[in-house]
């Protein structure tokens, strides 16, 4: 868990300042999409949640402890205005800046992190290394600004998928999953069928590091990648490429496609 902590150090260090989420995933040896993913994993919230949840815990602070204006405390910690700012604050806590100024009571600031212990699956598990070639798949696809509304959508996709046959039919063959970001929360499920009214998903092809799984809980999965990044790959000579990782679902488990290089 070190380097997620040197995460949180340099978070931390940066609240008032830029922070590039392509910079900490290089910090925690690994690439933005796989950091979400286990930190998420880790912590039932986004990386952006918690920049955010600490930037307003930090303005609170500052408005306890200093005599800043309030613009001055909202540019500080990223926002173009006092009214964005206290928009931010009062969803954050119930009650505005200046009242955050005035009250004397308690309010509850969400605390810096310290990962301890080790995220491990149980058991032994070997990687297979292949070359993939480069496929369309098609199926839908989700989009959603936050992560636990991507959940929520997920979830509705497959009981639509089951409604209409796809599921079933795609058990029969083989069914490919994929989270990734594009400015947004997104995942992609189909296979490689073309049919009318499906979204066309290219899927670029490389080297991988092929981890069975038998298993098809999120949990489980999550879980896996995890121990990838911590575990599997220090001792390897193999290094995270930037290319996307996907789940391919087989009868009783899923096969972890990791992108190496």
């Amino acid at each position: 868990m070190d380097k997620l902590n040197k995460v949180i150090d340099y978070i931390e260090a940066n609240l008032d300042a830029e922070i590039s989420l392509d910079y900490i995933a290089r910090l925690a040896g690994t690439n933005k999409d796989a950091l979400q993913r286990i930190f998420v994993f880790l912590t039932r919230f986004s990386i952006h949640d918690y920049i955010r949840r600490r930037r307003l815990s930090k303005a609170y602070e500052d408005l306890r402890n200093t005599h800043l204006k309030v613009l001055d405390i909202a540019v500080r910690y990223g926002y173009s205005s006092t009214a964005a700012f206290s928009h931010a604050f009062k969803r954050e806590f119930n009650l505005s800046p200046l009242e955050a100024r005035k009250a004397r009571r308690k309010i509850k600031i969400f605390p810096k992190l310290l990962f301890q212990g080790q995220v491990q699956p149980s058991g032994g598990l070997e990687a297979e290394i292949v070359h993939f070639p480069t496929k369309t798949l098609y199926g839908f696809e989700v989009t959603c600004k936050d992560y636990g509304g991507e959940l929520y959508k997920i979830r509705r996709l497959y009981d639509k998928l089951r409604e209409e046959g796809y599921y079933k039919k795609w058990e029969a063959s083989e069914r490919y999953g994929i989270f990734y970001s594009n400015l947004e929360h997104c995942y992609f499920v189909g296979t490689e069928t073309k049919e009318k009214g499906l979204t066309a998903f290219r899927l670029a092809g490389g080297k991988y590091a092929v981890f069975h799984l038998d298993s098809r809980q999120q949990k489980e999965i999550l879980k896996l990648e995890n121990w990838i990044y911590k575990q599997w790959l220090p001792v390897t000579n193999f290094k995270a490429s930037n290319n996307i990782n996907f789940e391919l679902y087989r009868p009783g488990g899923v096969d972890l496609y990791f992108s190496i290089r």
